[in-house]
């Protein structure tokens, strides 16, 4: 008996510690958080080199600091006692003598409470935290982030919390406010992944080689990713080798096409084939969602037969204003733009319109395909002219710097995409942001006689974002009006594609615009047939060419075909070694019939990168760096913008061996090399 009344005693005890152990759970609570959801750092004071970051983060963002970068805020502790500082980090590229620190400050100066180390360098997020001394009660208790590395190594701050463990009851509701800054709108709890939406995260294919218009394609999938997507590139390849399935992905989109005509799509090297339209059509009558863009629709009425309505191209390039008449899409009016390939779609019988010109002709239509559900624009809604969140500045001058709500072309997009997908046109939440950094002119236009490949602009685009600059889109037209200046860009890039494209677009003022840019203290990258464009003379296939804007003097010959024939790629091995760029020694990079580069005291060139491969090219130049007047040049043969195996690049169809179903993983990260480039080089 008394061994029961023991046993029981013992029993009632351990409830009653269990109750306190849970009423000083309860009694936790959060002073301040943020998980940089929002897109931005918007509160913090900041230094150096930080900006906000989407490819390591443990939701969809976190802030990244490099080379000096410091973030750091005051949060009020005032009637708060066992106050706990809490975040997560991870770090990446960290050599021995660099560092990534958490500090706080109560009063009397900085002091470390906990770092990361070469070692800790493996991009995966720790959680860290710290209950320091002089904490509590603290009206103006600090905490920072900085950075101490070279200029390719990188600490990555989320989910940071300051937290009381025994409550409080302070006279006034806490606030946290950053010196020298704004006071923030209070954030939630942390998380490791961001609130859902409905419609939320799905996975979007966007085609991205041959037809399609490559001075929108980055608009477009800078407004996908802006929702919450996750968004593919993909290929002629990908959609013929039948990876195009409901199982891979959500919705398909075909965006606008080149040169506002959907000439370009019905080519055999771009959607023109039995085979390809038959697994479009398949992808979509087994459930899957498409929406077309501008030409995109035309092709899907004429040549996918996706719709009944014959597309009727009509009107002039310019900003219009559409009103919403299908009430699952809202109401109201929105001003969009729309191109020379604009225009209206018959409502057929079955389908729905969802939105009307002035002249009341139906310009997005909505209609079912077997099981799936397909939705038409004429309009380019992933353009905002008053914006430089689309990655696209010639649509600001086109539409002089004003669109009214621009945001909502971007929700009505979102719209139609969760429309596609789900059957419930929702109204996505627009989350994105630009580094507060220097602008890095794209030359995106590509005609049919080449210049800026589509498929290749989503990794070039990714990778100056990485380096923690601003792409912004560039069309031959501005080049030769007069637009590429050193006031409006810090730097300038010409993409891989085809060379004589951009011999063919870009005329007599514009090459000299080009030189003047680089004389007077403009950066420039040429990557691949870029990289041939710039050069007075190139070697192709074994015939001589003479190019005009002449910023190199040597010679620049391809292709490699004991690398990969053209127009094969494969990845090969380089070796980047040089004294301003950086030491990055063996890198695995993509390779797609660039060049390698000879003469080079012509210009008094230095070599960055040579190839490593061990082929009958072995030890030639790849890439090579030298000073123009004021400015400095890069010019590359391989693609360091592409990231084969991952879906960073947001470029799909590299990762696999051209033509077939064999993966193609590259284990490296060559977007360190683009970093190092334009801050050690290309932005000075």
């Amino acid at each position: 008996m008394k061994k029961n009344l023991f046993i029981a005693a013992i029993l009632v005890l351990a409830l009653l510690m269990l109750g306190l152990a849970n009423l000083t759970a309860l009694a936790a609570e959060t002073i301040f958080s943020d998980n940089f959801e929002d897109g931005n750092y918007d509160g913090w004071s900041s230094s150096g080199n930080v900006s906000i970051n989407s490819l390591h983060a443990r939701g969809s963002y976190s802030v990244r600091l490099k080379g000096d970068g410091t973030i750091w805020r005051t949060v009020s502790t005032e009637g708060y006692s066992d106050v706990t500082f809490e975040w997560y980090w991870a770090a990446g590229s960290l050599e021995s003598a660099d560092h990534c620190y958490a500090e706080v400050n109560t009063g009397s100066g900085w002091t470390v409470v906990d770092q990361l180390d070469n070692g800790d360098d493996d991009y995966v997020f720790r959680p860290g935290s710290a209950s320091p001394s002089g904490a509590d009660n603290n009206p103006n208790f600090q905490i920072r982030f900085r950075v101490t590395t070279a200029v390719a190594d990188y600490c990555f701050v989320d989910d940071v919390a300051i937290i009381s463990e025994s409550g409080g009851e302070p006279t006034d509701t806490p606030t946290a406010t950053a010196t020298g800054g704004p006071t923030p709108t209070p954030t939630s709890t942390p998380t490791a992944t961001p609130t859902s939406t409905p419609g939320s995260g799905l996975d979007v294919a966007v085609f991205i080689s041959n037809g399609t218009n490559s001075d929108k394609i980055l608009a477009l999938m800078r407004a996908i990713d802006a929702m919450g997507h996750d968004v593919y590139g993909l290929g002629r390849f990908d959609i013929d080798q039948g990876r195009l399935t409901t199982n891979n992905f959500d919705v398909f989109v075909l965006g606008a096409g080149e040169n506002d005509s959907k000439l370009g799509y019905s080519g055999t090297d771009s959607l023109d084939t039995s085979n390809i339209k038959a697994n479009i059509r398949s992808f979509v009558n087994g459930g899957g969602g498409f929406v077309g863009i501008e030409q995109g629709t035309h092709f899907a009425t004429d040549e996918l037969e996706l719709y009944d309505g014959a597309y009727d191209t009509a009107g002039s390039a310019g900003k219009y204003t559409i009103d919403i008449v299908d009430s699952a899409f809202g109401s109201g009016s929105q001003q969009a733009y729309m191109s020379d390939g604009g225009g209206y779609i018959p409502v057929v019988s079955g389908a729905t319109a969802v939105a009307e010109n002035s002249s009341d002709q139906a310009v997005i239509v909505r209609d079912a395909y077997g099981s799936g559900r397909v939705i038409l624009s004429s309009f380019d809604l992933e353009l905002r002219g008053d914006s430089e969140l689309d990655w696209t500045i010639w649509d600001n001058w086109d539409m002089s710097n004003s669109h009214t709500n621009s945001e909502g072309c971007w929700k009505l997009l979102g719209r139609m995409i969760n429309w596609a997908a789900t059957g419930n046109a929702s109204e996505p939440t627009i989350s994105t942001s630009n580094n507060n950094a220097e602008k890095v002119a794209v030359v995106s236009s590509h005609t049919g006689s080449g210049g800026a490949w589509a498929g290749l602009l989503p990794g070039i685009y990714r990778s100056i974002e990485y380096a923690g600059y601003v792409p912004l889109a560039i069309r031959f037209d501005d080049i030769n009006n007069g637009k590429l200046t050193t006031t409006n860009f810090d730097a300038v890039s010409f993409p891989g594609g085809y060379s004589y494209g951009y011999k063919r677009g870009i005329d007599d003022d514009g090459e000299q615009a080009i030189r003047n840019f680089a004389s007077n203290g403009g950066g420039v990258m040429g990557t691949c047939a870029g990289s041939f464009y710039l050069t007075d003379s190139i070697v192709w296939e074994g015939k001589n060419y003479d190019y005009p804007v002449d910023l190199f003097l040597g010679q620049d010959i391809g292709p490699l075909d004991d690398i990969a024939g053209w127009p094969s790629y494969d990845l090969t091995l380089v070796n980047i070694n040089d004294s301003v760029i950086g030491n990055l020694g063996d890198q695995t990079q993509l390779y797609y019939g660039g060049g390698y580069k000879t003469d080079l005291s012509a210009s008094n060139a230095t070599t960055v990168v040579t190839y490593e491969y061990g082929g009958d090219f072995d030890g030639t130049p790849d890439a090579i760096r030298f000073s123009y007047g004021s400015g400095h040049v890069l010019l590359i043969g391989t693609h360091p913008e592409s990231r084969s195996g991952s879906n960073d690049d947001w470029m799909y169809w590299d990762n696999w061996v051209e033509g077939t179903s064999t993966p193609l993983n590259n284990s490296d990260n060559p977007w360190t090399f683009v970093n190092a480039a334009f801050d050690n080089w290309l932005i000075q």
